[in-house]
């Protein structure tokens, strides 16, 4: 016998076998694919990606979409969308339009069904030619973490209004849609119906839904009942599902708090006063109003400060340097010990401020670090060595990861070291470790300066996060009384079939009766009744002990015959209904198999075994 030197290459499995969808993902898609305006407000986890490629998937073998255009993070357009378009074997190619200019020209060129491109590049695709544009008329277009364009007079969301005329359906798709205010969703439901909901101009909706309040006017508050009536108008294009579905481990949340030496305390509450402070290097610290005050305080919070830029007077041509003076070390040796506490545990830790970054560092010399400079190719090693369990200190400034990086693979723990105001970026941090494929308890531990701008901050994100919640509430709520409502429906439906088979199955039955048999037909009955009885008589056929037939002519006729009398033909074949000669024959067969029958006079008389 002989083998092949070649072994034959294993197909792939197509997106169908590899995908099984939960309940959620399927009511997602048919939401998507039902209405071309419509957005997902899914928790981190929850599978937004998978649920925009498969209603791409289904909608492209109709024919109602060829092209899909992404719109994401850098981080996202690399790490994510490649990486699931991948693993669930779906026949489509892909372009990243991302990098220098020729790099997006050449990629844009390519003729592939999915397009790839970072916010950055918005403003690029607007200059493009109407002709490469029109592309997408039959396109879709996908704004993955629409929050980033919640500002609708920044240069990327004005670059957006410019291409959406081009695309019949458009998606959004965010795990945190409001991360400040309730204001964050006018360019987001713009993205979806062009103003068709709260007009073209967001200074209409601010004045319809707001009202000016705060310090000096600068903050919007909601007016009386606002909040409902944006949900109502905003309820028929999102869909959100509960956090329940995810089935997630407990998040243990711990406050280390740390005390200000008194020197460190001194400066705080006079630059929070005053604006101005010296510290002991002599170096004046001072803030030209009250934003850059509040960034001063968190710094001296945090255990360093930036100084006044060093220009050098030497150099013409020299840029300013940022240099930074350490004035407490409380919070670094709070990070110390609570990693020696963890007893090897991995912990990601969270930083603000690059001066964080210097010391944590120190401090920590086996750290690994996260921040704006880490190449795409880095953060892929990065999520790979961490999931394995190589990486046991992971240093990262929160905007950095807040998007991208999946890191749930592994038990850990989470420690922010700084604050920042941004609460998308605080809860989408979190989300890196706490998400669905998380086995262990996640532990999140908050090291805070007491009676500093920190309390504020805590305050301020679970404010925001609450907002946040109410919006999900909402709909959830709304999502609910849709499936119930879907279910009575489906329950009535398959009432009324149930109905309609049985009405016509007693038709059929009527119709049958009132039709006269024809004769094959009545043949063909009595040929299969009669079967139907020999088999029945044959699967209940008992023997005695004899070995005749229970109930057989002969064991019938032998007991006739054991009587004292005897029995004659003629009462023989009266009694079993056979004719006289088949009572002869029977008796013949009987003294054949050795029955003792004798005949005195006319009667037949068997005597017993051994006589």
């Amino acid at each position: 016998m002989f083998t092949s030197a070649t072994t034959r290459r294993k197909r792939k499995k197509s997106f169908e076998r590899t995908f099984k969808p939960e309940p959620y993902q399927v009511q997602a898609c048919r939401f998507i694919v039902r209405k071309p305006e419509s957005g997902l407000f899914l928790a981190p986890g929850l599978g937004k990606t998978v649920v925009i490629l498969w209603a791409f998937h289904i909608l492209k073998r109709k024919g109602f979409v060829d092209k899909l255009l992404v719109v994401s993070t850098k981080r996202i357009i690399y790490l994510v969308w490649p990486k699931e378009i991948e693993k669930w074997n779906l026949p489509y190619t892909y372009a990243i339009v991302h990098g220098s200019p020729k790099k997006r020209a050449d990629a844009w060129a390519k003729d592939v069904d999915i397009y790839l491109l970072s916010f950055g590049g918005l403003v690029w695709l607007t200059i493009q030619s109407v002709a490469s544009k029109r592309r997408f008329l039959k396109g879709m277009l996908a704004v993955d973490e629409s929050s980033k364009v919640k500002t609708f007079t920044a240069q990327r969301t004005e670059a957006l209004k410019k291409v959406l005329q081009f695309f019949k359906r458009r998606h959004i798709l965010s795990g945190s849609p409001t991360p400040h205010s309730m204001l964050d969703l006018f360019a987001q439901i713009f993205v979806l119906d062009m103003g068709r909901t709260f007009g073209k101009f967001i200074t209409n909706f601010r004045n319809t839904y707001f009202y000016v309040s705060g310090y000096k006017d600068k903050e919007l508050a909601l007016m009386e009942g606002a909040e409902e009536t944006i949900y109502r108008k905003i309820k028929h294009m999102v869909i959100r599902f509960s956090e329940d579905l995810l089935d997630l481990p407990p998040l243990i949340k711990k406050r280390r708090p740390i005390e200000l030496p008194p020197a460190a305390r001194k400066w705080y509450w006079e630059m929070e006063q005053d604006f101005i402070t010296f510290l002991e290097s002599g170096e004046a610290l001072t803030a030209a109003n009250g934003g850059v005050a509040s960034t001063k305080c968190r710094q001296i919070a945090n255990g360093s400060v930036y100084l006044p830029d060093f220009v050098d007077p030497a150099d013409e041509n020299a840029r300013p340097k940022k240099i930074w003076e350490a004035v407490h070390d409380e919070k670094i040796n709070e990070l110390v010990d609570l990693v020696d506490e963890l007893q090897g545990m991995p912990v990601i830790i969270g930083y603000e401020f690059d001066h964080d970054r210097q010391r944590i560092q120190e401090a920590l010399p086996d750290v690994v670090i996260v921040d704006g400079k880490t190449t795409d190719k880095q953060a892929i090693k990065i999520d790979r060595d961490w999931n394995a369990g190589r990486i046991r200190i992971l240093a990262a400034q929160t905007s950095s990861v807040s998007h991208g990086l999946n890191l749930q693979e592994t038990k850990a723990a989470i420690i922010f070291y700084s604050l920042g105001w941004n609460m998308d970026d605080h809860y989408q941090f979190i989300r890196r470790i706490w998400r669905k494929g998380q086995k262990f308890k996640v532990l999140l531990y908050f090291i805070m300066a007491e009676d500093t701008i920190d309390d504020a901050i805590v305050s301020v994100l679970e404010s925001k996060h609450a907002n946040q919640e109410r919006l999900f509430r909402a709909l959830e709520t709304r999502y609910e009384v849709n499936v119930r409502r879907q279910k009575e429906r489906k329950k009535m439906a398959t009432k009324k079939k149930a109905q309609h088979a049985a009405r016509k199955k007693a038709t059929k039955k009527k119709v049958r009766k009132e039709r006269k048999p024809t004769k094959a037909k009545v043949k063909a009955k009595a040929t299969k009744k009669r079967s139907k009885s020999k088999s029945k008589s044959k699967s209940k056929r008992v023997y005695l002990d004899n070995g005749l037939l229970k109930g057989g002519s002969e064991s019938k006729l032998l007991a006739l015959c054991e009587r004292k009398t005897g029995v004659t033909i003629r009462q023989a074949a009266n009694r079993l209904s056979i004719a006289d000669a088949t009572v002869r024959v029977t008796i013949r067969n009987l003294r054949k198999k050795g029955f003792d029958i004798v005949k005195d006079r006319q009667a037949y008389k068997a005597n017993p075994p051994g006589v």
